[in-house]
Order: C-alpha cells, then sequence, then structure tokens
C-alpha cells in the first residue's frame, strides 16, 4: 500500500541507556467533537493530543544507503528502494540504540512541556505493516521465521524501554489487512502473529497489542459494510477490513495469545480511511459503519481516521480521495458524518443511504 507517511523529524535521543540518532514519524490526532474517546485524527501534530503511531529508527536514509547501527544488517539487494528498514536487535550497538530511544521518547511524551504544548503518549506502534516485510520494514533474510525472530527481539527491546518510563503505555505490533495468504513482499498477517506470538512466548510473554489496518480490499472500495469474495466471516479470508474484524479479535482469543494476566489482547484500528473518488455517500457510510463496527466490539481499544484532507501527490493518483476535506478545504459529506457518527440519526440516515440497517451488519464481540 503506497500511502503518504506522517510528518518526521531528526534528532539525538539520550536516555538512562545512552545516545542514539533516530528519525521520528508522527501520527497526531487531535480529539474530535464526538462523546467517546475513540474518535481521533491521525493528520497533524497539535496541542491536544498525540501518538506516534509509527516509529521507525533510521538516520533518514533509505535503505540503500542505510548503514547507522539501528538498522538491520541484511543487504538491500538488486537496487530495490523500500520506504524503511527493520529495527537491528541483532548486535549490542543496535539493541542500545532501540533501548535508548524508545526510553527517551515515552520519556519526551510523558506530558512534559514541548515547544510551548503538553504532549501525553500512552500508545505507540513499533513498525509499520511489518507484515509487509519488502516495502515498510526492509530485512531480505530469506524467510518469515528469520524476519519475525528479528522484529520479535527488537520488538521486545523497545517495550521494555518504554514501559521502564510509561508502565500504563500500551505497545503494539503492526499489520495491514491481508491475513489468510503469503505473497513474496507480504506475510499473511495471520501467520506473521503466530510467529511473532511464538517468538514472544518464548522468551517470556509480554503485554504486546495489536494495531490493525483493516482497509478495504480493493482499497479504492468505498463500501466497509459489505462482504466480497476476499473478505469473509472466516478464518480462511484472504483480506480482513472493518466488516469482518471480527475474524482478527476472534483469532486472539486464543489460549496461547492471551496476554500475561490471561487477558485477550486489545486490537486499534490505527489507521482507517475511504475513498470518495467515485462517491461521498459511500465514503460517509463507511466510516459511519467503521465507527459502530469499534463501538460493538469490545476488543477494539480504538479507531483512528487517518486523512483529515486529500493528498493530492500520492494518493488522488491512486484513486485514493480519504480525507474528509478536499484538496481546497471543503468539507464533503463524511465531515458531518464523522462529527456525528454516533447519534441516532446519523445511523439512521446512513443506513437509508446504504439500503440497509447497519445495525443487522454488526458481528459484536
Amino acid at each position: 500500500m503506497k500511502r503518504k507517511t506522517p510528518f518526521s523529524f531528526h534528532f539525538r535521543a539520550k536516555s538512562k541507556f545512552g545516545e542514539a540518532k533516530c528519525y521520528e514519524s508522527h501520527s497526531a490526532m487531535p480529539l474530535c467533537p464526538a462523546k467517546k474517546w475513540r474518535y481521533l485524527f491521525a493528520e497533524y501534530f497539535c496541542k491536544f493530543r498525540t501518538l506516534i503511531n509509527r516509529l521507525f529508527l533510521l538516520d533518514g536514509k533509505d535503505t540503500a544507503g542505510a548503514d547507522d547501527e539501528q538498522c538491520s544488517g541484511h543487504e538491500h539487494h538488486g537496487g530495490l528502494r523500500a520506504a524503511h528498514q527493520l529495527q537491528n536487535a541483532a548486535t549490542t550497538d543496535g539493541i542500545e540504540y532501540l533501548a535508548a530511544v524508545s526510553s527517551f521518547l515515552a520519556q519526551r511524551y510523558s506530558g512534559l512541556p514541548l515547544a510551548g504544548m503538553y504532549a501525553k503518549v500512552d500508545n505507540f506502534v513499533i513498525g509499520n505493516e511489518v507484515n509487509a516485510w519488502r516495502q515498510w520494514n526492509y530485512m531480505n533474510c530469506g524467510s518469515m521465521a528469520a524476519y519475525t525472530k528479528q522484529y520479535a527481539d527488537a520488538f521486545r527491546v523497545m517495550y521494555t524501554g518504554i514501559k521502564s518510563t510509561n508502565s500504563n503505555a500500551n505497545v503494539y505490533v503492526c499489520t495491514d489487512h491481508q491475513w489468510g495468504f503469503s505473497q513474496r513482499s507480504v506475510y499473511g498477517a495471520k501467520a506473521f502473529l503466530t510467529e511473532f506470538n511464538n517468538d514472544i512466548r518464548s522468551q517470556g510473554n509480554i503485554d504486546w497489542r495489536l494495531a490493525f489496518h483493516a482497509y478495504n480490499y480493493p482499497l479504492t472500495n468505498a463500501v466497509a459494510w459489505a462482504p466480497t469474495a476476499n473478505v469473509q466471516r472466516s478464518q480462511n479470508t484472504k483480506y480482513v477490513s472493518v466488516y469482518n474484524i471480527d475474524v482478527v479479535t476472534d483469532f486472539l482469543c486464543q489460549a496461547d495469545f492471551l496476554s500475561p494476566t490471561g487477558a485477550v489482547r486489545t486490537v486499534k484500528l490505527s489507521e482507517q480511511g475511504y475513498t470518495s473518488a467515485l462517491s461521498e455517500e459511500q465514503q460517509s457510510v463507511s466510516i459511519v459503519y467503521a465507527i459502530m463496527v469499534a463501538n460493538n466490539n469490545s476488543i477494539i481499544d480504538g479507531i483512528i481516521i487517518s486523512r483529515e484532507k486529500d493528498d493530492p501527490v500520492v494518493e488522488i493518483p491512486q484513486g485514493l480521495a480519504n480525507g474528509l476535506l478536499t484538496t481546497g478545504n471543503r468539507s464533503k459529506s463524511s465531515y458531518r458524518f464523522y462529527q456525528n457518527a454516533e447519534s441516532a440519526e446519523t445511523i439512521a440516515e446512513a443506513s437509508a443511504m446504504a439500503g440497509v440497517d447497519l445495525n443487522t451488519l454488526l458481528a459484536p464481540r
């Protein structure tokens, strides 16, 4: 998935674990007018609340030129470029970098003053769609088992660094919506999470959570409330959208996947978006339905609408007009539906537009 990344900047992290350079990539979210805390934007850094939605530890280079201690040591073959390289927990220097950066970030966003703002972060997502190893977390190691072990080791180091500073923090592994099958450049999320969980448990269970990107398949499909041949309420489904997100939450209810306290690990829908390229009505209904799904699944701990304003450079050419505003700052109909998504009147209006009572399409958990 080619989506535009959030803004980023460089800094040097100093903590009790040492010092490291890092590349920090933010998704920041103002609270919206809706009643519940679930409604958040992942768009601009603002004074209300901030979530580090993607945390990549690089020196700003692409993978073809990445050579610092925090990057994995596997070579990038064939001149192929990828957005980011997997974090390095295979060397002492790499581990120290990861520990320093994660501890520093947890301290930096602990509610202390920052550029005139008070930024409090309790949710950290380590990497972006890490099952998509080639595009987002490059490490050419030849197998899912080897790749996942590297990521699990890095995740544990960063989890420990974050928790050492903020014991209340939630730390998430992140996958995309490809669920029941693997391709050359993307491991199926189901298989990846199974391998990841086994790696974690083998060295001592920790309280990891899941950030899941339950986009429609294909991304240009704006109808979130209906199944397709590739989106089914079955563990064998190829893809997971909000329509069948219960596939993921049911999967996490297995005994082997429970947290150290025996609880089911929560899921954050940390990047959701629907295009208005064909119909603003479809986008509006899908946003309402996605919020309804989140509110009716006790394992889902939040939902983030990923685009406040259309991106004319990367996304619109792909047919992805996912913003609630146009490039000219006009509010689409979805903006009003988003603002009032929980009201009975809005749900009834969205249902009428969809031609079906959206309540009947839910799978409560």
